[in-house]
């Protein structure tokens, strides 16, 4: 039982890994820049959605405060510092990119402190029970997501 149990954590901590792919292989195929920065607003979303989450108790909208926030700030990232610079070698792109994850890292590091921040203990979602396995309807969510992406 506990294999079963790991395998389903790994598969679950996979897809939201093949998320952050699906949007790092978006960008580069679209743009062709190897958008480094994409962690640091990956970071930021987990940031936004604990905040919000604390705040409100409620995880779908800090999902959706988050998610729009972070989407409205990749389109600024993109405008202010990526198209001036299109037309350039692609290392000029990719240093800034790691420019602005620098900046993101240290930013969070200054705001939150070295150790992050976690949720308050609100209850967040459900679960769901499988053979025994208890899932939470957030890692179904990221998993059903992913799938979708990747299909």
């Amino acid at each position: 039982m506990l294999f079963v149990e790991l395998l389903i954590q790994g598969i679950i901590t996979g897809s939201i890994y093949a998320l952050i792919a699906v949007g790092l292989t978006l960008v580069y195929g679209l743009l062709r820049i190897l958008h480094i920065a994409h962690a640091g607003l990956f970071a930021l979303g987990g940031y936004l959605g604990v905040l919000v989450t604390n705040a409100t108790g409620s995880l779908p909208l800090a999902m959706l405060v988050a998610v729009t926030l972070v989407g409205l700030l990749g389109m600024a990232v993109y405008k202010l510092i990526y198209e001036p610079i299109l037309d350039q070698p692609p290392f000029v792109a990719l240093i800034a990119s790691i420019g602005l994850f620098i900046c993101m890292e240290e930013g969070f590091r200054l705001i939150f402190g070295p150790y992050g921040e976690s949720f308050a203990a609100v209850p967040l979602w459900g679960s769901v029970t499988l053979g025994g396995i208890v899932l939470r309807e957030i890692d179904v969510f990221s998993v059903g997501a992913a799938l979708g992406l990747l299909a």
